[in-house]
């Protein structure tokens, strides 16, 4: 097995990918992977996901992976536009299974970076990893928002809901809890009667229902 063989594998690019050669700038500390298409294979539709051809390729991306060893690490790539006979669409470009779409980072790097946040501040997080904050929040907001999606409240009975501040200048941010298993299930800006209509709307739509008795 080659070096660039085990670097697809451990990079787990998916069928379709090769790593083609491996840069390692010594002044930046960093090192470079670049990787293409395979000649003939086909990926799947965005739209319907059939597998579809390759029509063409896009601008060269780069995505921020997990560090090999002490040293940064990207992973330099087009990807691929598919031209799908069952849509009989415009090409569209492939998601590739290793970011998310419109992100600059790999899914094992965002990975890492959540599970540091548990721990610290963006802002530190982002100082230990030499990033912006500004790169980092979205990634924060994109997984609390998705498992925002996953969550279920059709069983929550009784909220209770209480207010704190923020920081100083009377900054605050209300609380609601589900009193049955005490688990909190939404924190939000502000404390008047306007924040308390916003979480009802949303325990509502969340519950799936119209109407609702609570008070």
């Amino acid at each position: 097995m080659t070096e660039n063989e085990l670097l697809q594998m451990a990079l787990n690019l998916g069928s379709g990918w090769k790593v083609d050669y491996v840069e390692f700038n010594p002044d930046e500390k960093k090192l470079h992977i670049f990787i293409s298409t395979v000649k003939g294979s086909t990926f799947e539709c965005p739209t319907c996901g059939n597998q579809a051809p390759i029509y063409d390729h896009g601008r060269e991306r780069i995505w921020r992976h997990l560090n090999f060893f002490q040293f940064e690490t990207c992973i330099h790539g087009r990807l691929p536009r598919t031209y799908c006979s069952q849509c009989n669409g415009s090409p569209k470009t492939i998601r590739p299974n290793w970011a998310r779409e419109r992100s600059g980072f790999s899914v094992y790097f965002e990975a890492f970076v959540i599970l540091l946040m548990k721990a610290m501040p963006v802002k530190k997080v982002a100082n230990l990893i030499n990033e912006h904050d500004t790169t980092l929040w979205p990634i924060l907001h994109h997984y609390v928002e998705e498992a925002r999606e996953r969550e279920d409240f059709s069983s929550v009975q009784y909220v209770g809901f209480d207010e704190t501040s923020r920081r100083k200048g009377h900054e605050y941010v209300s609380i609601f809890m589900d009193l049955e298993k005490r688990k909190v299930i939404s924190v939000t800006e502000g404390k008047d009667q306007h924040t308390l209509k916003g979480f009802k709307l949303y325990l509502f739509l969340k519950r799936n229902v119209y109407k609702s008795s609570f008070r």
